[in-house]
């Protein structure tokens, strides 16, 4: 399976980190992603929000880096939500169940 490259621009309002990923994340680029989230956590920012309004596909290891960086960033007292997810990635959400574990609320 080849990956598509994965391009991720990280802007900063008031104290929150805003993620986004423009592509398709995947177990051939979601390192990307992971280095991405572990720099966040490593900033001030009180809150994560993860922006997939431009991603097309996700898969299991995408969800796994989502769930990790958010387990990591809890333990510090800091929030990670995800927002506007395409309809295809919004239902592997759901279907793996974690859309309101990770979703806005």
């Amino acid at each position: 399976m080849t990956s598509q490259y994965l391009d991720i621009d990280v802007t900063t309002v008031g104290s929150t980190a805003v993620i986004s990923p423009h592509g398709e994340i995947d177990y051939g680029n979601v390192d990307t992603l992971r280095t991405t989230l572990a720099d966040v956590t490593r900033t001030e920012s009180e809150a994560v929000v993860v922006d997939l309004a431009h991603v097309t596909f996700i898969d299991s290891t995408a969800l796994s880096a989502l769930i990790g960086a958010k387990q990591r960033l809890a333990e510090l007292g800091r929030t990670l939500t995800v927002r506007e997810p395409q309809p295809r990635v919004a239902r592997v959400l759901e279907l793996a169940g974690v859309n309101g574990y990770l979703g806005e609320g």
